[in-house]
């Protein structure tokens, strides 16, 4: 429904502006490679948007917000300050589904619309501590041995197999 997209759009980008505002820091927003980029773009008129670049603008934020997507593993690995978002125009299952990282990984989410009224130093202190639960999740799924280098693992299973 054309209506609820706009209102979905509206309260995302009015909250990335206040995002911006707070942390005084630029707002770059990248879609997933199947979005269409001149309508992402004609949707959030006052931000940059962009296809292809997602790690590399993960790589350089000070703050990461995401809906429902994979790509927010690399700003638990770089330990970046995240935020989740969930939206009053979306479904319940888009919303639950966006609620999955946040809960297994412990990092904020927030609705565009009803979590407006944050206060910045509450929200920094916030992300700051949830930090902490990053190495729990990078542990338990990237991780076969903690301590221990997959390149070490590599070599020690290269020397194992066909040098003993």
């Amino acid at each position: 429904d054309k209506e609820k997209v706009l209102n979905h759009y509206y309260y995302l980008e009015k909250f990335l502006k206040k995002l911006s505002e707070e942390f005084k820091k630029e707002v770059i927003v990248t879609i997933h490679p199947g979005y269409n980029l001149d309508e992402h773009q004609s949707y959030l008129k006052d931000f940059k948007v962009f296809k292809y670049k997602t790690t590399d603008y993960i790589y350089k934020s000070f703050l990461v917000t995401a809906f429902d997507s994979s790509a927010v593993t690399d700003a638990i690995l770089l330990k970046k300050k995240i935020i989740g978002l969930t939206s009053d125009f979306m479904s319940e299952n888009e919303n639950e589904h966006a609620k999955i990282f946040p809960n297994k990984v412990g990092y904020l989410c927030l609705n565009t619309k009803k979590d407006y009224n944050f206060k910045r130093d509450d929200l920094l202190l916030k992300m700051n501590k949830n930090i902490n639960n990053y190495n729990n999740y990078i542990s338990n799924y990237h991780c076969f041995k903690p301590n221990e280098s997959g390149s070490q693992e590599i070599v020690d299973t290269i020397k194992d197999r066909f040098f003993s």
